[in-house]
């Protein structure tokens, strides 16, 4: 995950469902922060409605451009549909 974070840096950008690895990767964690690009963090489920309070915590949200949470698979979409928002609103700005 960590070499196609590095592959990924500089694109349009990046919708990562990062799963266990939010709660202990600090080598995905430093790979999301060097990233040009803006990140979004997509969960399936709502990760503060688990039981275990460790889960609800990611290590990766303060690097990301955002989190979705407990959307179910919608929330790809919503990511996707952010970053291109992004995209079109850098692209106004330029002109």
């Amino acid at each position: 995950m960590v070499e196609w974070l590095h592959d990924a840096r500089q694109d349009a950008g990046i919708v990562i469902n990062p799963a266990a690895f939010c709660y202990h990767s600090i080598a995905v964690r430093e790979a999301l922060r060097l990233c040009e690009c803006p990140s979004i963090e997509v969960h399936i489920s709502n990760t503060h409605r688990q039981e275990a309070q460790w889960r609800s915590k990611s290590i990766l949200t303060s690097v990301c451009t955002g989190m979705i949470t407990g959307l179910g698979v919608q929330g790809y979409s919503l990511a996707i549909g952010h970053i291109g928002s992004l995209r079109t609103r850098a692209a106004s700005e330029l002109r």
